[in-house]
Formats: structure tokens, C-alpha cells, sequence
């Protein structure tokens, strides 16, 4: 466990560094989530494996592992694409927003990205052509496609689980993950 709040420390710290920066790809973005979520719920249920008296390396051990980094990477991909939804509705999109799902889908690169945050006036980011690109280019149906992908993933990794209510459980939780209402 020690190892994955190293892991989620580490990933905060990328993820700081890369909204200051206003680069990050979407390939850096999974690498980040997967090191400040999904660590931390991996290793919960490798812990959890181990207490019920599975081996590391067994089989269950393996899945629950793999289903639970899957499922934190749907869970961080939403709950940002929410995050990045609510500032724009309210109309207080920070340059962070730069650093969600919904934007790093719909540009292009990541110079595109830097040029956003400085294309309005006095250096400020024109937070009304970045919502236009993730609009235009269906950034959140994207992000939610994205989440939805993650999750389908994790659900699969339970197929090396026998049958039970447990198992079916995990099921339902990997489905609810990317539909929490949100619209594109």
C-alpha cells in the first residue's frame, strides 16, 4: 500500500507540472490517472485478494488486479470530463481544464494545446474557443467513450473469476462508472 501512495503522490505531481506547463497527451494523461487512481484501488484489491487467501500471482489475484486499474482509469476519466462540464457551465474554466479528457480528445496536439491557453487577449486562455474545438470535435462524447472503453476492460478481466454474487457485483460497479448522467 505504501507503494501506491508513492504512486498517487508521484501522479499528482505530474499532473501539477503538466497544468502549469499546459502539455499533456492523452497517452500522458492515462499514465498519470493510472498512477494516481487507479494505483491506489489496484492495490486495494490485490490486498484484498491476498487476505482471502490467494497468492500474488494466482489467477484471481491477477484479474481483480487489472480489473481495478481498468475501473479507476473510467472512474478518473469521468469524473474529470464532470469536472471540466461544471466549469464551463458555470463559466469558470481554469486553464486545468486544458488537462481533461474532453479537451485532450478534441485537440489535435499538444502545441494545439499550449496554443490554447494563450489565444485570448493579455495572455489570458480564451476559454470560448477551447468549449467551441471540444464541441465541435465531440470532445465529452469522446471522453465518455473513452470511460466507457476503460470499463468494458475491467469488466472483462472478471471473466477469470468464478461465478457469484462478488463477481457479479464488480460487474455492476464497472458498468456504472461511465454513465453518471452526463451529456454531451
Amino acid at each position: 500500500m505504501a507503494t501506491a501512495l508513492e504512486q498517487a503522490v508521484h501522479g499528482s505531481v505530474l499532473m501539477e507540472q503538466a497544468r502549469l506547463q499546459c502539455t499533456l497527451s492523452l497517452s500522458q494523461y492515462e499514465h498519470i490517472a493510472r498512477l494516481r487512481t487507479c494505483s491506489l484501488i489496484s492495490h486495494a484489491c490485490f490486498s484484498a485478494a491476498i487476505l482471502a487467501g490467494h497468492t500474488a500471482d494466482s489467477t484471481v489475484t491477477k484479474a481483480v488486479r487489472a480489473y481495478a486499474s481498468d475501473l479507476g482509469l473510467a472512474y478518473q476519466i469521468m469524473a474529470d470530463t464532470v469536472a471540466y462540464q461544471l466549469d464551463v457551465v458555470r463559466d469558470e474554466a481554469p486553464v486545468s481544464i486544458l488537462t481533461t479528457p474532453p479537451v485532450l480528445l478534441a485537440v489535435e496536439s499538444a502545441a494545439q494545446l499550449a496554443k490554447l491557453a494563450v489565444l485570448g487577449t493579455e495572455g489570458q486562455m480564451d476559454t470560448s474557443a477551447v468549449v467551441s474545438i471540444v464541441n465541435e470535435r465531440q470532445g465529452v462524447s469522446q471522453a465518455v467513450a473513452f470511460a466507457e472503453r476503460a470499463s468494458a476492460s475491467a469488466e472483462k478481466h472478471l471473466t477469470a473469476l468464478p461465478d457469484s454474487r462478488e463477481r457479479m457485483a464488480l460487474i455492476q460497479l464497472a458498468r456504472c462508472v461511465p454513465r453518471p448522467g452526463v451529456s454531451s
